[in-house]
């Protein structure tokens, strides 16, 4: 998997099988660490023999958002172990969103909005504030 992962220029790959399950097909997805060779995340969805994908769009996307989410968290372990000087913007933008994320619930309320307004200035990146930021820098 080191190889693999290093001759493809990726830091995790993707592994799945489908096996068939009485009328239904079972769809195992697994996500890798390239470096570690570690098992990140493992799920699984059903299809019915006779479709092509699950009936609910729902169920593929809490898949990809799974295996996305794993890969996302093992980037920012990554990150919280360079010296600070050293973290580039996307290192900032992955921490951010999973601390936000981690913390949005911390009261119970689940209150805290997505921000979404990103004037110049408005964030500034300060080592002991953990921000609220977008994923999708």
């Amino acid at each position: 998997m080191k190889k693999l992962a290093k001759e493809l220029n990726v830091h995790f790959l993707v592994r799945g099988t489908v096996a068939r399950s009485g009328d239904a097909y079972k769809v195992t997805v697994v996500s890798i660490d390239g470096d570690s060779e570690r098992v990140l995340k493992t799920s699984s969805l059903t299809v019915a023999a006779n479709e092509l994908t699950p009936h609910w769009r729902d169920e593929v996307l809490d898949v990809v958002y799974d295996l996305t989410s794993a890969g996302l968290k093992a980037e920012v372990k990554r990150a919280r172990d360079k010296p600070l000087d050293s973290l580039d913007v996307r290192d900032l933008a992955f921490r951010a969103s999973v601390d936000w994320r981690a913390n949005r619930d911390a009261d119970g309320s689940r209150q805290m909005p997505m921000p979404t307004n990103f004037s110049p200035g408005r964030l500034r990146w300060h080592p002991t504030i953990n921000l609220p930021c977008a994923p999708w820098l």
